[in-house]
């Protein structure tokens, strides 16, 4: 996701409230208990820097939440100087009351910079984010069979939303296949300068 940053020198009167995440600024709905968002993930940068007067709400996924969200993540860096006064957290900084919570979400400590949030979650180092372990209670495949909501590559991708993905077809001398995360090619016959190389890895 692309990055979000508020102009070097806005000025805000002290009564503003400005909130910048990396998916949502502000998060409403008409009941605190709403679930208004469900699998989805921010990598962008939140910066509001440098900002004079106002109130500066910045979060890795939301900037201020009036209703829930599921199975999250955020991963970009989240900073906020200036203002009046200013509250930043690697998922969200500031929600309205308890019953606004953040469930089975996550956070990348070192990417965001942030050590806590607000609202639930749980802040994991950047190695933890490539592990599908640290995703246990997530739709997350780590192999090419499809069905799951996520698509974990271990140890060198976050999770991917699998409905954004697309197919990749490979095709190495007179071997084709669709690319499902594998080194296999299956049954497929691939021919080295040795002869044919059965189910190569």
């Amino acid at each position: 996701s692309g990055n979000v940053a508020l102009a070097a020198g806005t000025t805000l009167t002290g009564s503003v409230i400005l909130s910048a995440g990396g998916l949502v600024g502000a998060l409403d709905s008409n009941a605190r208990t709403n679930i208004a968002i469900t699998d989805a993930y921010a990598t962008g940068a939140v910066s509001l820097a440098p900002v004079a007067g106002g109130q500066l709400r910045a979060g890795g996924l939301i900037g201020s939440a009036n209703a829930s969200a599921l199975r999250t993540y955020a991963t970009g860096s989240v900073s906020a100087t200036g203002g009046s006064n200013r509250v930043t957290g690697g998922l969200a900084a500031q929600i309205s009351g308890a019953t606004v919570t953040l469930t089975s979400s996550y956070w990348d400590t070192e990417g965001t910079g942030q050590a806590s949030t607000v609202g639930g979650g749980t802040g994991v180092s950047s190695a933890s984010m490539l592990q599908a372990a640290t995703f246990d209670t997530w739709n997350v495949g780590s192999t090419g069979a499809g069905g799951s909501t996520w698509r974990i590559y271990e140890g060198f991708t976050r999770p991917l939303l699998r409905g954004l993905l697309t197919p990749i077809t490979l095709s190495l001398a007179d071997a084709t296949k669709v690319y499902d995360g594998t080194t296999s090619f299956g049954n497929a016959t691939v021919t080295a300068a040795s002869g044919p190389v059965s189910n190569p890895e």
